[in-house]
């Protein structure tokens, strides 16, 4: 069988029998996981057909159980059809919830950060990401969650409710509020839509509603050594060794344009 296929079986739950009839439960697989519910329906133990999965008799109410049977058949198919052709996440639970109309409970933005973090924290006790980094991403959860509670007095936002105007509300808040540079508060919505862009992958939210931000940077305007400054130290004689070797390093980042982290 297929991993990825959908299978769905009828059966006879016979412990459950009770005056003379016992339930008709359907399973559902796919992708190895397996959910069950009860179809409301009871029959006869020996009037049922195990491998055809249906009741064998001529009666009227044998007539209405296999009707009953096969149209939860033909619903549950539909559903899986509508999840695959939307390209969405798809489970045995998933395609149960939706044959009962059960709404998946909403996913909110900072538990989602919250969760993104752990995942990260998890990667960088591995030794696959910079501890420094996640230092980052928690400040920018924080401020993140105190723009929330400042410009709308609730404590989080659902995902589905997420539009570009809070990535713009975000950044005015920071350089207005927090005070903070435009670069500066330009990195904390890069990490907000970055938590964004997870959600979307782990299937809680269809699309991106902040994709059509952009995130701009200015350039610093930072004092630059002149060659000559540049010679003059580069000749200079320190009596203290450490002091020449942070200056020949110095001297060698300006002269290829390595970055501090590749030079270190």
């Amino acid at each position: 069988m297929n991993k990825n296929s959908l299978t769905i079986l009828f059966w006879v739950l016979i412990r459950r029998k009770k005056n003379g009839v016992a339930p008709i439960y359907c399973r559902i697989t796919y992708n190895n996981e397996r959910v069950e519910m009860n179809t409301s329906k009871s029959v006869d133990p020996k009037q049922w057909d195990n491998k055809a999965q249906k009741v064998i008799s001529k009666t009227e109410n044998a007539k209405d159980v296999n009707f009953h049977l096969d149209t939860i058949k033909g619903s549950i198919n539909k559903h899986y059809s509508l999840l695959s052709a939307a390209d969405k996440l798809i489970s045995a639970e998933i395609i149960k919830q939706q044959y009962m109309g059960i709404k998946p409970k909403e996913k909110y933005l900072l538990d989602i950060y919250t969760y993104y973090l752990k995942k990260y924290s998890e990667k960088v006790n591995a030794g696959k990401r910079d501890v420094k980094t996640l230092t980052r991403l928690t400040i920018s959860k924080e401020k993140l969650a105190a723009f929330i509670k400042a410009e709308y007095s609730i404590s989080d936002i659902p995902l589905t409710q997420l539009k570009m105007a809070h990535a713009s509300g975000f950044c005015h808040y920071l350089e207005t509020v927090e005070n903070l540079s435009t670069n500066t508060s330009m990195k904390h919505v890069k990490n907000f839509k970055q938590v964004v862009r997870f959600a979307i992958e782990q299937g809680w939210l269809d699309i991106n509603p902040l994709m059509a931000f952009k995130c701009t940077y200015q350039d610093p305007e930072r004092e630059r050594l002149t060659m000559e400054e540049l010679n003059t130290l580069y000749t200079k004689e320190f009596e203290i060794k450490r002091v020449e070797e942070v200056r020949d390093v110095f001297i060698f980042s300006c002269y290829t344009g390595f970055a501090y982290q590749d030079t270190y």
